[in-house]
């Protein structure tokens, strides 16, 4: 048993996770069955997790350090306050110290970390204050975006069980969303003072057109699970809020 101070680092963006335990290996054993689960206590960690994928991260020991919880906590915020894990463009830790735990919710100084981000993220303190993000990244993020949960997709992250599993989850989880809900939402949307773009009604023509000539080619499209919804909208030229109509009444049947 291995006892001192961990981190589980980002292998493709290096932000990393600063953390101490008397018992190394059973903490990480915790990490990743909590990742795993989605219920990581760390929401910053939970999401990199779920983004990049499992095997993305490394766990590894810093320093092994005497059991004793104080010696402990002493060598973690060494590392906390010359490493600043929780600096956004470093790493996930949430707190600036080591206080037995980074369970934001039951945190004993959580007002304080709540108002130590809202002034960091307010106007200038944000860093995206002022500042529009550049073509190139807005490309970057739709291409990082392509065939996103898609069964290839799932397969590729998770292996061919795992991944088929949690493809169907998905599936059934939007498919027993409430569409009452959604449908008023959507009626609630109003064009009043506004016009279509121009060309509007000619693509909507050529949509019809299109369900109209070509509806079991697009059943079986849909079926093969072969393309997201967003690769779909793309390759054939539909709407997606079009799209996903007539995938509900594929669904449906």
């Amino acid at each position: 048993m291995k006892s001192g101070v961990y981190r589980i680092t980002n292998k493709v963006n290096g932000k990393f996770y600063v953390g101490s335990a008397k018992d190394i290996d059973q903490r990480w054993d915790c990490h990743r069955n909590d990742l795993r689960a989605g219920k990581h206590v760390n929401p910053k960690l939970q999401h990199a997790w779920d983004f990049y994928g499992e095997d993305k991260f490394l766990f590894e020991i810093v320093e092994e350090v005497d059991s004793k919880p104080e010696l402990l906590f002493e060598r973690e915020n060494h590392y906390l306050s010359t490493l600043k894990p929780y600096e956004r463009e470093v790493g996930y830790n949430i707190c600036p110290t080591a206080e037995g735990g980074d369970n934001f919710t039951h945190n004993p100084r959580k007002e304080e970390i709540r108002a130590f981000w809202l002034i960091h993220n307010k106007g200038e303190g944000n860093p995206m204050f002022g500042k529009t993000h550049s073509e190139e990244a807005i490309q970057q993020q739709k291409d990082k975006a392509i065939g996103r949960y898609t069964l290839e997709w799932f397969v590729k992250r998770y292996g061919e069980a795992e991944g088929e599993k949690k493809y169907q989850e998905r599936r059934l989880m939007l498919m027993s969303r409430d569409k009452s809900v959604f449908c008023h939402q959507y009626k609630m949307r109003t064009f009043k003072g506004k016009k279509h773009k121009s060309g509007w009604i000619e693509k909507k023509q050529k949509t019809q057109e299109y369900f109209k000539n070509h509806w079991k080619e697009f059943v079986s499209l849909i079926k093969s699970n072969r393309f997201s919804q967003r690769q779909l909208s793309e390759i054939l030229n539909i709407p997606r809020n079009t799209l996903r109509q007539k995938i509900t009444k594929i669904v449906d049947k």
